[in-house]
């Protein structure tokens, strides 16, 4: 019901990345290399990282991995047919570094370093001095 519409709604959202979210395949049978046999007719393939029943691959352009995704999607890894969407998290991060630059544009190497707040605090004497001996 409402899960499926809303995952429905982030998928048709997902901007095309060089990451794809490939997962339903076997991760007691599947490895790195049958997911590499698998996708070669788009390789080269950056990275493959797999982690507990899904695995995110890394490809040299975001044509390959589109490309990779609408011949693979659906298609059979061992007995089981798998799923394989654009990475939404390589979004993510993209926006978050971009609005992080623009935070920082401007500033001196110094005030880039330490965020804002800690630059205008002003700092007095300790407040209790430890014995040295």
């Amino acid at each position: 019901g409402a899960t499926k519409a809303k995952e429905d709604e982030r998928k048709a959202a997902a901007k095309p990345t060089k990451t794809l979210f490939v997962c339903n395949f076997d991760p007691r049978v599947t490895r790195e290399e049958e997911l590499e046999r698998h996708f070669e007719d788009f390789a080269p393939i950056s990275r493959i990282h797999i982690k507990r029943n899904f695995a995110f691959l890394e490809f040299e352009s975001v044509e390959a991995s589109r490309a990779a995704l609408e011949a693979k999607n659906g298609s059979r890894v061992g007995k089981t047919a798998i799923t394989v969407q654009f990475n939404v998290e390589e979004d993510a991060k993209a926006a978050d570094v971009s609005a992080q630059r623009s935070a920082y544009e401007g500033r001196t190497p110094v005030e880039s370093l330490h965020p804002p707040q800690l630059l205008s605090r002003a700092r007095g004497p300790p407040t209790k001095s430890i014995p040295l001996s």
